[in-house]
């Protein structure tokens, strides 16, 4: 059963958004895709909601 650590995701997700910037929610899908394991698609795909999410919403972290 997954039972997905929330602030995992959302240290993942500001990695992503710190490190990949505007290409972070296209990097997270092919996490996705390149996942082998149920389990690792699940994760990757709640990291990918996450960076929509914070693109979205305005509350990526910057470097600034």
């Amino acid at each position: 059963m997954l039972i997905p650590d929330r602030d995992e995701i959302m240290r993942s997700a500001r990695l992503m958004v710190l490190r990949y910037g505007n290409h972070a929610a296209a990097i997270a899908r092919e996490d996705i895709a390149s996942a082998k394991f149920g389990r690792e698609q699940d994760l990757a795909f709640l990291v990918l909601n996450e960076v929509e999410r914070m693109v979205l919403t305005g509350t990526a972290p910057t470097t600034h």
